[in-house]
């Protein structure tokens, strides 16, 4: 079953008059998430960032890592601020965002996936750190684009990039959104679920057409 996007909340019709625009980008999260990079990449730009996060986890081989917002932000440019937010809040920094970026840390997990359906339902392009275990979400090209981890330069060309052609970043917001309807939607997941567990009762694995296997 993949993963879900609540794309009755998630959803740029579920906005306010003049919420939705094109004046920020912006970034989400706190799992293995490398903001340090997104603020050095931004450094000395004009574009204006917002990040919803409080904090920021890192996972290590011993312990997880917790990082302060604050101590994140401290010499950051002043276009970079750093808060958190409620699913509201957050709803409204995607449609004020031209477009997402979600700058991971190395990690051979998902990490990040909720805020890129999140994205990508709000009908905003993404920018995605191409890690070994962020796989099949993000088309690059069509709905956004992967840059290798860590790097600040190829992060701040590729926010460039889409920063300087709005009509681009929108067309991969469509298509994004598309994507997320498409492929992740909540009642999808829902009956994905109902059939595993149907199929669990009667005895069968679930398969992914909703049949019970042999």
């Amino acid at each position: 079953v993949p993963h879900y996007v609540d794309d009755v909340f998630w959803n740029p019709d579920r906005l306010e008059a003049g919420q939705n625009g094109s004046e920020i980008i912006s970034s989400a999260g706190a799992e293995n998430r490398d903001f340090t990079t997104l603020i050095e990449a931004l450094r000395g730009t004009p574009i204006p960032c917002e990040i919803a996060s409080s904090h920021v986890r890192i996972d290590g081989l011993l312990r997880a890592e917790h990082i302060d917002a604050a101590q994140l932000i401290a010499g950051a440019s002043s276009n970079v601020t750093m808060s958190p937010k409620n699913r509201v809040e957050l709803r409204q920094m995607y449609g004020r965002s031209r477009f997402v970026v979600l700058p991971l840390m190395p990690s051979n997990v998902d990490n990040g996936v909720t805020v890129l359906l999140e994205a990508m339902a709000m009908g905003k392009a993404v920018i995605c750190s191409g890690t070994e275990g962020q796989v099949g979400v993000v088309e690059h090209g069509v709905t956004g684009l992967y840059v290798p981890p860590r790097d600040p330069a190829a992060l701040r060309t590729a926010i460039e990039e889409l920063w300087n052609d709005p009509e681009r970043a929108a067309a991969m917001g469509r298509a994004g959104r598309e994507f997320a309807l498409k492929h992740h939607k909540l009642e999808d997941f829902c009956s994905g679920v109902k059939r595993a567990i149907d199929s669990a009762l009667e005895g069968g694995s679930a398969t992914a057409d909703g049949h019970v296997a042999s």
